[in-house]
């Protein structure tokens, strides 16, 4: 992580450069960072959990178009419907008025 921070410095610190000195800079330090994670531990160690997070992931059943549809739709219809409660009620209070059918009708 430090070589690609070492590597976007030097973009920042050649700016006086051509535009090629600094874009390979940050390449640089972009392959150091690279080399340094496949040949130590922690970097191969974070490999194989990538490797095995692949393959989870083809595990997963996805949802059809259809459900991902449905759903969306579902959700959409549930937003429209909460809002249009506060904005019914800001028009008309009466209508969503409960205290008559839990009391003696007077208000």
């Amino acid at each position: 992580m430090l070589l690609l921070i070492a590597g976007i410095a030097g973009f920042y610190f050649f700016s006086e450069s051509p535009m090629v000195l600094r874009v390979a800079s940050v390449l640089a330090g972009i392959a150091a960072g690279s080399v340094v994670g496949w040949t130590t531990e922690p970097g191969k160690q974070f490999f194989v959990f990538a490797q095995e997070a692949v393959v989870e992931t083809k595990k997963v059943v996805w949802p059809t178009r259809k459900e991902s549809l449905q759903t969306t739709g579902a959700v959409f219809a549930f937003v429209v419907a909460m809002a249009v409660f506060p904005l019914a009620h800001r028009q008309e209070p009466r209508i969503f008025d409960v205290r008559p059918c839990f009391s003696d009708g007077k208000m």
